[in-house]
């Protein structure tokens, strides 16, 4: 049993530990929250099809241009009603999320390398917005030996923005993600200890090898559901939390301690629950 100040060690066998020591929580709470948001998944690629970003216009795009800004691809990804579907991207700047901007104080279009000629402006976001489209296609078709997947050598200007690419790719392949809702390369040394990180597929096929992984064990766990329990499994104030007040979770061989976890639950949960266990004890 480990001790409040013992560090975890991280991996699918703790994983499987926390949640069934926290099934009724985190699995009742993770089906409720994505039933909340499943309409909004659908109103998204309803209004923003692939096909629609091949021919949106840089004010259709970025963040701050005009009256209408607040409408725009990006700051509704960011700010607006989509930002709570697929994975939050709040923090950082417009400039290193998407790769473009209006900046007001120039009066003109800027992206990382500094403020854009009036005249290049077109071909610039064209080279953008085929480099997103590229990306999205290739990860819908799990295509993560594409060269564009490689993390040092890619050449798109996406690839290392996988906070955006992942929310996105969850987004388009709703109503069956192939990627979780987290951002793998945040907390990257616990999600190595399900599977190793590596430079061609990089962050992606990590987190569609890792979902797998949980899967195989755990059935009842969806990406859709995955999303928010995985992003729970690894949140600090949520690991502080359980250093304080919890345990890892002991077999129960004794057939009293198991009627006692099952009491106040419903047919469906205890059914879950003693799945779980028989998993966990034949590990």
């Amino acid at each position: 049993m480990t001790q409040a100040n013992e560090p975890r060690h991280f991996g699918i066998e703790d994983f499987g530990k926390w949640y069934l020591d926290n099934f009724i929580e985190v699995y009742d709470n993770a089906s409720e929250q994505y039933d909340k948001r499943k309409a909004r998944y659908q109103e998204f690629l309803e209004e923003w099809p692939i096909e629609r970003l091949k021919a949106m216009t840089i004010d259709e795009y970025i963040v701050g241009n005009g009256e209408n800004s607040k409408g725009t691809f990006c700051y509704e990804l960011d700010y607006g009603k989509y930002s709570g579907i697929g994975l939050g991207i709040r923090g950082g700047t417009p400039l290193s999320k998407f790769g473009l901007m209006w900046s007001k104080e120039d009066n003109a279009y800027r992206d990382q390398q500094g403020l854009i000629l009036a005249d290049q402006v077109e071909e610039r976001f064209s080279k953008l917005k085929q480099d997103l489209v590229e990306i999205l296609e290739k990860g819908l078709a799990l295509d993560f030996a594409d060269p564009v997947f490689n993390w040092e050598t890619s050449s798109n200007e996406f690839t290392r923005r996988p906070a955006f690419v992942t929310k996105l790719l969850c987004i388009y392949s709703f109503p069956n993600q192939i990627l979780v809702g987290v951002n793998f390369k945040r907390n990257q040394d616990v999600w190595d200890k399900f599977v190793p990180f590596e430079i061609q597929g990089g962050p992606y096929k990590q987190n569609h090898d890792v979902g797998m992984l949980i899967q195989q064990n755990f059935p009842e766990l969806s990406f859709e559901l995955q999303t928010f329990i995985d992003w729970q499994y690894v949140n600090a104030e949520f690991e502080a939390k359980s250093d304080e007040v919890k345990q890892e979770v002991e077999i129960r061989d004794d057939s009293n301690e198991e009627n006692d976890l099952l009491q106040g639950l419903s047919n469906e949960d205890k059914q879950l629950v003693m799945q779980l266990i028989e998993r966990l004890k034949n590990k």
